[in-house]
């Protein structure tokens, strides 16, 4: 399911708006699987933006592939990861 909202902090001059991108699998019929998460950021992220990718191995595909898109809009990307050395 994927989710947009806003969440709006104590200081009325930040306001920060957050994408959840979980899998949906009507949207995964449409797409190849592991640009999922790519086509998603290349279509919401701007450079302004900060992508937090989540992976275990820090090698799964599509959360690599997305945040190569962030980069490439201009946003920054961030890696959660299990290991020291991975592709993201």
């Amino acid at each position: 399911m994927f989710s947009l909202f806003s969440i709006t902090a104590f200081a009325a001059e930040f306001e920060y708006t957050a994408l959840y991108v979980g899998s949906n699998k009507t949207f995964v019929n449409d797409v190849e699987p592991d640009m999922m998460y790519a086509q998603l950021v290349y279509g919401y992220a701007t450079e302004k933006d900060l992508l937090i990718g989540l992976s275990t191995s820090g090698n799964s595909k599509n959360v690599v592939n997305a945040a190569k898109v962030a980069k490439a809009v201009g946003a920054k990307a961030m890696a959660m990861t299990g290991k020291k050395e991975s592709k993201l």
